[in-house]
């Protein structure tokens, strides 16, 4: 239940396409209204001002735990824009 207070689906913007194409690298390209998953704490920052993980772009449902489970394993514990008492309620929970 954490978890999903922190993250949000929505729909992708020509500006989340845009600069995921810039970024290069991705196997498969995303259109405006493709569903996403991003952090609520990343999600007033410009695309392209966002750090790695901050949104994803699964393909296909089976895609969206894994999503969910990277943005937890690697963005929650960098997040620029968490607050310091939500990352210290998160590793309350790790003991």
């Amino acid at each position: 239940r954490f978890v999903r207070h922190h993250i949000e689906f929505f729909a992708a913007s020509a500006d989340d396409v845009e600069d995921r194409r810039k970024k290069g690298g991705i196997k498969s390209e995303i259109r405006v209204g493709q569903i996403g998953v991003r952090c609520v704490h990343c999600a007033h920052v410009p695309p392209e001002e966002r750090v790695n993980g901050a949104a994803a772009f699964p393909t296909n449902l089976s895609l969206v735990y894994q999503s969910v489970r990277n943005w937890q394993r690697y963005h929650f514990k960098t997040c620029p824009n968490m607050p310091e008492q939500v990352r210290i309620e998160f590793k309350s929970f790790k003991r």
